[in-house]
């Protein structure tokens, strides 16, 4: 039994093409099913045909399909702020933009004051909002090389043939 090619380069998310060739060393008559072993996480394979019927000599194909399964993109949380009054910042474009400078009247002003504290109280309040502590946890296949086996067997004989598949 052989595998061409023997090793491949996959983005998570698409599918690696083998070819298996099987071709007994005698005269056979059997059927002979495939299976692979070893396959990482979120992978699958299957054969097109899955099961090989000899009536005698030579050498048959089968197509092997190994999916992989697409990572979803994690965003990097932003550095979190040592301090809970990370927007008091904001109080100096607040108070240019409420305009609390001369000739305006006494209630324009106490206006401005009261809607630049409440803007400030809200502001300070918001990180409350968040439920999320921790990353989400990250499925499908995960990066690396990995070391996989076809197994055709017939009946009680068994024969196996390693092949790698690298996943970015």
């Amino acid at each position: 039994m052989s595998i061409t090619p023997s090793s491949q380069t996959v983005v998570a998310g698409n599918t690696a093409t083998y070819s298996v060739f099987v071709s007994p060393s005698i005269t056979f008559g059997a059927n002979v099913s495939l299976s692979c072993d070893s396959l990482p996480a979120g992978a699958s394979c299957g054969f097109t045909p899955s099961t090989l019927t000899f009536n005698g000599p030579g050498q048959q194909s089968s197509t092997l399909n190994l999916t992989t399964t697409v990572r979803p993109i994690s965003t990097i949380s932003s550095a979190r702020w040592s301090s809970p009054l990370y927007a008091m910042w904001l109080m100096i474009p607040g108070a240019a933009l409420f305009g609390l400078g001369r000739g305006k009247r006494r209630q324009s002003r106490l206006l401005g004051f009261f809607l630049l504290w409440t803007v400030f109280s809200l502001i300070v309040l918001l990180p409350g909002c968040s439920k999320a502590k921790e990353q989400p946890t990250i499925s499908g296949t995960p990066a690396g090389s990995y070391p996989l086996q076809v197994t055709a067997t017939s009946g009680s004989f068994t024969r196996s043939v390693g092949f790698s598949l690298t996943v970015q």
